[in-house]
C-alpha cells in the first residue's frame, strides 16, 4: 500500500502551510470519479482500477480521517485484510478544510468555489445574517432547521445534485448517515435524488451498507455511507486521543465484517476523508475582539444590525471589513498576531487558487474579504462576549498539511 502523492503544491502562503490541489486525487474531483464509473467520462486522475467494470460504486466518507490518522492505522489495517487490491493516494481537501464545504460539494457535485458553501458560520446574503448551513438554522439561534421561516433550502442551495445527474443515467443512489442528521432541512436540498438510510449504530449501519451492496438486484448503483463520530471525538477529546483513538478501532472493525461478508463482484469501494485536524488548546486560543476592541467598528453589519462575526471557525477566520478598510485592517492584524497567523485578503487567496480553479459569484457573495489562518496548534477567533469561546482540543478549516491531507483509498 505505497501511497501515490499528486504533485507539490505552489505558492504557499507560509513555510507552515500546505496549497490546496484541485487537479489530481483530490476531493473535489470524487464527483467526478462518480461520473467516470457511470457515464463513462474521463476518469479524474491516472489510477490503476478499470471503472468501466463497476456496477456498484461506495463511497466510505470518513468526517476527519486525515492522513496522520490513516498512516497511524496503515498498517493495523493491511493486517485485517480489510484492503483487497489497494490502491492508495494522498490527496487533497479543499480549503477551507470544513465538513460544509465537502458534503456540500459531494451532493452537489461542485467545487467549494462554485458552490459558495465554505464553512460551519458564514453570511447568508439571501437572509442577510450569519447562518449555520447544516443546522440550517441563524446564528443567534443555533435551532434546527429554524430558517425553514425565512429561506427555503432549495433557495439557499439552488444546486442540480450529483444524485440527480446520475438518476438520468440509470443509477440508484443511497445515503447512509446518522439518524440525527438524516433527513434535515440541509439534506432535503443537498441530498436530492438519493434515498435515505439512518443509523444509530455502528452495527446497524454495517447492516445497511450490506444490504445496500447486496440487493442492487441488477441495477447500477452508488451508495454513500458518512461517519462522523471521529471528527466529533476529535474536536471533544482532542487529535489521537484515546477516545477518538477508538472511534477508528470501532468503525474499521465494523468495515471489515460488512466488508467481509458481502458479495462484492463489480463493486469498488472508495474510502476518503474531508480534512484532518490539528490540536487545539481553548487557553491559547486568541480573540481579536478582546485584543483589538476598536475592530468592531470596521465590520460590515448584518440585516438585524448584528455585527458580521465570527465566520469561518478558529482555524479560519472570515471577517467582513468596511471595503474602504480591508487593507487597514490586514495591516492591524498582521501586526497584532504574526508570530501565530498570516492574515490576507481572501481576493488574494481566491486569484491564486486556494478556492478552486471556478470562483462563482456564490462563494464572492458570502465570504468575508479578510482571513486569519493560525499556524499548527493555535486559534484566532472571536470572543463575542463570551458567546464563541472556544472549547476544542481538536479543529480544522485551516491550511496545515495536517489539515489538508488526505487518504484516497480504492479496493475492490
Amino acid at each position: 500500500m505505497t501511497p501515490q502523492t499528486p504533485p507539490a503544491p505552489t505558492l504557499p502562503l507560509s513555510t507552515h502551510f500546505a496549497v490546496p490541489c484541485y487537479d489530481g486525487p483530490c476531493f473535489a474531483r470524487l464527483p467526478d470519479l462518480a461520473r467516470a464509473v457511470f457515464t463513462g467520462s474521463p476518469a479524474p486522475w491516472a489510477m490503476r482500477h478499470e471503472l468501466s467494470q463497476i456496477d456498484t460504486l461506495v463511497f466510505l466518507f470518513v468526517d476527519g480521517f486525515g492522513r496522520d490518522h490513516f498512516e497511524r492505522y496503515q498498517t493495523s489495517l493491511s493486517t485485517q485484510g480489510l484492503f483487497s487490491d489497494p490502491e492508495v493516494f494522498i490527496g487533497s481537501s479543499q480549503f477551507p478544510s470544513t465538513t460544509a464545504a465537502h458534503v456540500t460539494t459531494l451532493g452537489s457535485g461542485l467545487s467549494v468555489g462554485e458552490h459558495g458553501i465554505y464553512e460551519w458560520y458564514y453570511y447568508e446574503p439571501l437572509v442577510g445574517e450569519i447562518v449555520l448551513p447544516l443546522v440550517y438554522s441563524l446564528q443567534e439561534t443555533r435551532t434546527r432547521d429554524s430558517l425553514r421561516s425565512i429561506a427555503s433550502p432549495e433557495s439557499v442551495f439552488p444546486f442540480r445534485t450529483l444524485f440527480e445527474e446520475l438518476d438520468e443515467h440509470g443509477v440508484e443512489s443511497m445515503l447512509l448517515q446518522p439518524s440525527n442528521i438524516s433527513g434535515s432541512a440541509y439534506g432535503s436540498a443537498v441530498q436530492r435524488g438519493a434515498m435515505l438510510g439512518g443509523f444509530s449504530s455502528l452495527k446497524r449501519a454495517g447492516e445497511l451498507l450490506c444490504d445496500a451492496v447486496d440487493r442492487c438486484d441488477g441495477k447500477r448503483r452508488f451508495v454513500t455511507l458518512y461517519y462522523d463520530e471521529i471528527d466529533s471525538a476529535g474536536h471533544k477529546f482532542g487529535v489521537h486521543s484515546p477516545e477518538q483513538d477508538a472511534k477508528v478501532r470501532d468503525f474499521f472493525t465494523m468495515l471489515g465484517g460488512a466488508v467481509s461478508g458481502m458479495q462484492r463482484k463489480r463493486t469498488l469501494f472508495v474510502l476518503f476523508a474531508d480534512h484532518g485536524m490539528t490540536h487545539l488548546s481553548p487557553e491559547t486560543t486568541r480573540y481579536v475582539d478582546r485584543e483589538l476592541p476598536q475592530f468592531e467598528h470596521m465590520l460590515e453589519r448584518s440585516k438585524s444590525g448584528r455585527v458580521l462575526a465570527p465566520c469561518g471557525s478558529s482555524r479560519d477566520l472570515f471577517l467582513h471589513v468596511q471595503p474602504d478598510r480591508a487593507e487597514e485592517a490586514v495591516a492591524l492584524l498582521r501586526r497584532q498576531f504574526s508570530e501565530i497567523a498570516v492574515t490576507a485578503l481572501t481576493s488574494d487567496l481566491m486569484n491564486a487558487g486556494y478556492f478552486g480553479p471556478n470562483v462563482s459569484s456564490r462563494l464572492r457573495d458570502r465570504i468575508g474579504n479578510v482571513v486569519v489562518l493560525p499556524f499548527e496548534g493555535h486559534g484566532v477567533f472571536w470572543y463575542g462576549g463570551g458567546e464563541f469561546r472556544q472549547h476544542f482540543l481538536g479543529n480544522h478549516g485551516g491550511l496545515t498539511p495536517a489539515e489538508l491531507e488526505i487518504p484516497i483509498v480504492l479496493f475492490s
